[in-house]
């Protein structure tokens, strides 16, 4: 380091000693020590960054109350950059020369080619960032640079010949191939550095990577933890070519963890990460804070199962150049003929089935490996003995968990979700959980003896759900919920069907609301203008009742888009009818 950089350095250091104050006694990791302090307003939100990119980049010229704390192994250092990137112009300009140079590519004295000329891979035998020095092949190379040799060009077999993503951008720095670079890092797996940006709309960047030289310091250790981590950090050197954008880290991450399971299915350290995001429901699904996002992971395993592939990724991918990370799974969920907001739910759903739940046919092939929901993880245990109604909140596409019991020995579980994607805002939603012995109500669940349920709220098809209903021979049934309005039937007059239009790929159901003094057969149909059938159902009841087409015929095929009439009928008698648009 030249002299200008060690004043710089010398300032930083003093200046970090004068305006903060540390106890020992209140924190000894790092990470929670800066973000204790940021919290009591003794460093500011830019000043810990810095301190974190000091941390990554070299611990050893912490100031000495950090340095002494101790340091949890972190995955990864890419989201730790993008938001150096994306902040770089608000340090102090000491600040920013300090950044400049621990940004700065490595400089290592030995590289080698790839095979394919792809890949070069940058080391050195001496000092300490030395690869282990065993050459067993007598190559005149250590074989440890030869195994990351190896995993590059299985990454690029896998991630871009295989699965479809694009090539990303070349450096042409020192020739166009992309840069490798292994070092001693202390307190991280790896990171990818962004180099230089190529475009702005969409955001493209040339990158490089660093990774360890030894894997001893990392809970996965030596080849496997290496390999791991090239697998997740040249996915994140592919995204960089697509376009990058720091509210899309938290999927950025849940793929490149992903890729590693793909590539080295045996090692399963995706499976670590899980606890954090197990151990506490009802936060946004783009939480990002360095450990849950990489337990989220296990939504691309969701993803997997039910599209029955793995290149769904390259969709995702395509779509992220021109719309947001959750837009973007969407739109691709939409051309697989769902939507993000179901799969969501169905998502927190199969996240009850885990553990000695776990059904590895049916929900996550590794899911007797994953933690279970306890009864201190869940939102609320209660006993129903009587008509009853729980409200809670739900934050946007956050879930939350309850456990009803019945006396008879049946259980209900239900995982209320807000699908709500407006995660930006404060757009929690309300939602009510009502049981009834009254079967002319609109409570249309059957649960047991008599007792019926159903999940309400004011956001109508915002709030869905998953409902698993155990019986006491252990036997059960998964249901999904769409919360209907509690008001339905108090207001002047029953309302229309809704939604309406009725667009099949965002919308499980068109519910019509309808209203009976006298207990009678009723009979429903959807026809065309031209009165074909499409569907009918018939019932006997009395009182407010709601039927809920899912936009199919009687053959179970999905309708065409246009106009359908529903025509509610006992009898000779037309009781109710009235136009549905739909979509398609």
């Amino acid at each position: 380091m030249n002299s200008l950089s060690k004043s710089i350095l010398k300032k930083i250091i003093l200046f970090l000693f004068v305006i903060l104050f540390f106890s020992k006694a209140e924190a000894q990791k790092f990470t929670a020590t800066v973000q204790q302090q940021v919290q009591q307003n003794k460093l500011s939100q830019l000043d810990a960054l810095f301190l974190q990119a000091v941390a990554m980049f070299a611990p050893e010229e912490l100031p000495a109350e950090y340095s002494e704390l101790d340091f949890e192994v972190q995955k990864c250092g890419f989201e730790l950059q993008g938001r150096i990137q994306s902040n770089f112009n608000k340090f102090s300009s000491v600040q920013q020369q300090a950044l400049y140079n621990y940004l700065s590519r490595p400089d290592l004295p030995f590289a080698i080619l790839s095979s394919d000329s792809l890949f070069r891979i940058h080391y050195t035998i001496f000092g300490s960032d030395a690869v282990p020095a065993e050459d067993s092949d007598q190559t005149g190379i250590p074989d440890y640079v030869e195994e990351v040799v190896r995993a590059m060009e299985n990454n690029y077999q896998v991630e871009v010949l295989s699965i479809g993503l694009n090539n990303p951008p070349p450096d042409n720095k020192d020739g166009p191939q992309w840069d490798v670079y292994i070092k001693n890092i202390p307190n991280y797996y790896g990171y990818t550095s962004f180099d230089s940006r190529l475009s702005s709309n969409p955001e493209v960047w040339t990158s490089y990577i660093t990774i360890d030289n030894d894997y001893v310091h990392t809970p996965t250790t030596q080849l496997e933890g290496m390999r791991i981590t090239t697998a997740h950090e040249f996915f994140h050197m592919i995204q960089l070519g697509y376009n990058f954008r720091f509210s899309d880290v938290f999927l950025l991450e849940i793929g490149a963890v992903w890729m590693e399971d793909v590539i080295y299915d045996e090692v399963n350290q995706y499976i670590d990460y899980l606890d954090d995001f197990f151990d506490t429901t009802n936060r946004p699904f783009n939480t990002t804070n360095g450990s849950y996002e990489y337990g989220l992971c296990i939504w691309f395993h969701f993803l997997e199962k039910r599209l029955q592939s793995i290149y769904f990724v390259a969709d995702i991918w395509d779509y992220i150049v021109d719309f947001p990370a959750i837009q973007a799974v969407d739109r691709l969920l939409k051309d697989k003929g769902t939507n993000f907001q179901n799969e969501l739910t169905l998502f927190y759903g199969w996240n009850y089935f885990t553990g000695s739940r776990a059904d590895t046919l049916q929900y996550y092939p590794e899911g007797d490996m994953y933690p279970e929901f306890q009864d201190s993880d869940l939102d609320g245990i209660y006993t129903i003995t009587r008509d009853t109604t729980i409200s809670d909140i739900v934050v946007p596409t956050g879930a939350k968990y309850y456990t009803f019991e019945v006396t008879d020995g049946t259980s209900l579980t239900i995982m209320p979700v807000n699908t709500d994607t407006v995660i930006y805002y404060n757009a929690n939603k309300e939602f009510s959980i009502n049981f009834t012995r009254d079967m002319n109500s609109i409570y249309q669940y059957y649960l047991t003896n008599g007792i019926y349920f159903n999940l309400l709220s004011e956001a109508g098809s915002i709030i869905k759900g998953t409902a698993f209903i155990q019986n006491p021979d252990n036997s059960g049934r998964v249901l999904f919920l769409d919360a209907v309005s509690p008001d339905l039937f108090k207001a002047e007059g029953i309302p229309e069907c809704y939604p309406n239009p009725f667009i099949l790929e965002e919308h499980s159901f068109v519910s019509i609301p309808f209203e009976m003094e006298q207990s009678d057969q009723v009979r429903i149909k959807i026809v065309t203008p031209s009165g074909y059938l499409v569907w009918e159902d018939r019932s006997s009841f009395t009182g407010p009742t709601i039927f809920k087409w899912d936009g199919r015929t009687v053959q179970g095929q999905k309708v065409s888009g246009g106009i359908y009439i529903y025509i509610i009928s006992s009898g000779d008698r037309v009781l109710r009818q009235g136009k549905i648009a739909v979509i398609n």
